[in-house]
């Protein structure tokens, strides 16, 4: 997704529901400014833990009321958590955050598709 996503050192990265912050840490890992968000404080822990990025923050909050102001982020992200919606919808529009560009990453059964 990291690949898919266009982003490169120096650009903004904002990542939803991010659980123990997998996606995050691979973003941060290319230079990408990350900030992980996560309603569970634990969870957020988790990841903190296993990063040594100065590029990489941590909110604990709801996705869907987050501080941010529009085009703050070149791409906001999901993964995995799709699983917890009752419906589809581009996810930016949902949170009101306007970015450059939605890449949505499905995984099953080993089979991996990025739908733009």
């Amino acid at each position: 997704m990291v690949d898919a996503s266009g982003c490169g050192p120096g650009d903004k990265v904002l990542e939803i529901c991010s659980g123990t912050c997998e996606l995050s840490l691979a973003f941060a890992r290319k230079g990408i400014n990350t900030v992980a968000v996560d309603l569970a404080r634990d969870m957020l822990r988790i990841g903190n833990r296993k990063s040594s990025y100065d590029n990489l923050d941590f909110l604990e909050s709801d996705a869907l009321q987050l501080p941010f102001k529009d085009k703050s982020f070149n791409v906001v992200a999901v993964s995995l958590a799709l699983h917890h919606s009752f419906f589809y919808c581009p996810l930016s529009n949902k949170m009101n955050i306007k970015t450059k560009k939605q890449v949505l990453h499905l995984e099953s059964r080993g089979r991996k598709q990025n739908i733009e």
